[in-house]
């Protein structure tokens, strides 16, 4: 089965502790100040917390290291401070950008996975498909992220990942999937163009279109003649059951930018089945919102007895030829 890879190109560096004088001592002060700064907190520790707790479960003891670990972060910020500069040596200092050039740990992961017998591999893609809201635009730029690099350099570098033979890969432009709720509202008008042709290494597009904040079908008639649309049309975030119907007119209307034996359909993002973010639906809707799916599936594109080569998607990416 293949595993959902996620790359985020965002070229903005965490911040880093600001040691102030510290940091400026010589060695021969620092060396010997650290060691007994080192030695005094341990002491401390060790009679304050862990020799009360020596008889204690090694639950107790846990918990309590992870509260030492806490307070000693708090501290130390407390004490320092942060600053929202990178640490001289580790990260780039002129071209954030750099760090992300070549894409090196994605490039070697979908190897790897090809290697293993994968035959798709599905970058999730935030980062662009949240670049449709202006909002979302404005604070990229205000915090060092121009738009029109994202659309060349940041496209290249995940393009770069699907460079790998004998692997279908796909692009899921998503806009956000938390308890519910999403990041971005917005067409694709403004990013179809660079994203859609300049992607030569994916064959499949996974776009969201679940509700009004989606935009219409017209961007898709960007998408080369060689690339496959998965329409995401039944929310994963809402419990409410789209009717057969309306999906398949949506289908339709879509067909009228892209021939329907390029089409399909899913659900609009992944169900985020986790314990903290997870999306306010039940595994029974969740089920029944897959076989509205394969309904749909069944219904548009059977009948016409479609045998396009297509590999099998993951569950809620489907296609009449599976």
């Amino acid at each position: 089965m293949a595993r959902k890879v996620v790359v985020l190109p965002a070229p903005l560096a965490p911040s880093s502790l600001n040691t102030g004088k510290i940091a400026s001592l010589p060695a021969v002060l620092a060396l010997p100040l650290s060691l007994l700064f080192v030695v005094v907190v341990g002491a401390v520790t060790e009679f304050v917390v862990y020799r009360p707790l020596r008889n204690s479960a090694p639950l107790a003891k846990l918990v309590a290291s992870l509260g030492v670990l806490l307070v000693a972060q708090a501290s130390m910020l407390l004490a320092f401070g942060v600053t929202d500069q990178p640490e001289p040596g580790i990260l780039p200092q002129n071209d954030p950008w750099e760090m992300f050039a070549d894409a090196a740990i994605m490039r070697e992961e979908a190897a790897a996975l090809a290697r293993m017998g994968c035959t798709y591999v599905q970058i999730d893609s935030p980062d662009l498909g949240t670049l449709i809201d202006p909002e979302n635009r404005q604070l990229r730029e205000s915090l060092g992220m121009p738009t029109e690099r994202t659309l060349t350099e940041g496209v290249d570098i995940i393009n770069s990942v699907g460079d790998v033979p004998g692997v279908t890969f796909g692009l899921h432009l998503c806009k956000g999937n938390y308890e519910s709720k999403w990041i971005a509202a917005g067409g694709y008008d403004s990013t179809a163009d660079k994203i859609f042709s300049w992607m030569s290494n994916f064959d499949v597009f996974l776009l969201e279109y679940d509700d009004e904040r989606s935009g219409s079908f017209e961007p898709l008639a960007s998408v080369p003649d060689d690339k496959l649309v998965i329409l995401g049309l039944v929310s994963s975030k809402w419990a409410e059951m789209e009717p057969a119907e309306t999906l398949v007119a949506r289908i339709n209307e879509a067909a009228r930018c892209v021939d329907l034996e390029r089409l399909g359909i899913s659900t609009q993002c992944g169900f985020s089945p986790v314990s903290i973010g997870a999306n306010l639906i039940t595994q029974d809707v969740q089920q029944r919102k897959l076989e509205l799916v394969g309904q749909v599936v069944r219904q548009v594109w059977q009948p016409r007895r479609l045998s396009v080569a297509r590999p099998v998607y993951r569950a809620g990416h489907l296609r009449a030829d599976e």
